[in-house]
């Protein structure tokens, strides 16, 4: 299994420009206690494959989530060195989402050296959120309070903003989104894979981002009722600042949902939060 690099370490903290990392000694303090043996022995996995490990754990006190990406193809080495691996995409995407006005998960450190077995790897760092993904959020309770009204709101609030800044995420879907409860109880959406974050280059990024927030839940079988995509959709457009029609937003939201095909994932989302 890849792990975080335990020898030959090198620690970066990503350069952005919107405050939200921490301050450089206590990022660095967190690297060096994700790059200690005892933390791949004693933290969780949450999914791994023969390139990639996701685990998550404690590091010097912080709940952290730490993805780990072999470097042993020589494209994987050259892509780390240049930073345009997906883990430096999902640093730069973390700070323009922030600097949009999205919760975000925050991105720590980003390290590369050698792990325990020997293998070339790079491994990000960054914030664990608490809470279920959307997608676990809506299959198990039916939407309807105040409070969940709100989360509507805001996950329509959160893609007018993007769009607003000129913004598209290209994987904007209900498991990349961690529902976080405020300590007043308010439900709060956090992005927390920010690596296909990329400039809007049509006006149909927002009709595009609101369908990936069905097609997902399609796939999953997890029903959203019309009058909930009714309500993200009428946020989503009064934060944009588009001038257009409810219903052709709508509209067109079903078309990209329609056209997509089979929207089973080749992996269950559900199968990894639980």
């Amino acid at each position: 299994m890849i792990l975080a690099p335990t020898s030959r370490v090198r620690v970066m903290i990503p350069s952005v420009s919107d405050g939200t990392e921490l301050a450089g000694a206590k990022a660095r303090s967190i690297a060096r206690a994700v790059c200690a043996e005892s933390f791949g022995a004693s933290a969780r996995v949450i999914k791994s494959d023969d390139r990639t490990t996701v685990l998550a754990g404690e590091a010097a006190g912080y709940p952290v989530v730490v993805k780990a990406l072999a470097l042993d193809r020589a494209i994987d080495r050259i892509r780390s060195v240049v930073r345009r691996t997906r883990h430096w995409r999902q640093a730069r995407g973390a700070a323009a989402v922030a600097s949009a006005g999205l919760r975000v998960c925050h991105t720590h450190a980003i390290v590369r050296g050698t792990d325990p077995s020997g293998h070339r790897v790079e491994a990000l760092i960054i914030e664990r959120v608490e809470g279920p993904t959307l997608l676990r959020f809506a299959s198990e309770r039916s939407v309807g309070s105040g409070d969940d009204r709100e989360l509507l709101d805001r996950l329509g609030e959160d893609v007018g903003k993007l769009v607003r800044a000129g913004r598209f995420n290209r994987d904007h879907k209900p498991s990349n989104i961690i529902v976080e409860t405020q300590p007043d109880g308010r439900p709060v959406p956090v992005l927390i894979d920010t690596s296909d974050i990329r400039r809007a280059r049509t006006n149909r990024s927002l009709d595009e981002m609101l369908a990936k927030l069905l097609i997902e839940a399609t796939g999953t079988s997890v029903h959203v009722p019309t009058r909930d995509r009714v309500r993200i959709a009428r946020a989503a457009l009064r934060c944009s600042g588009q001038r257009r029609e409810i219903r052709d937003v709508l509209a067109s939201v079903e078309r990209i949902v329609d056209a997509h095909g089979d929207p089973t994932p080749r992996d269950d989302p559900l199968a990894f939060d639980a």
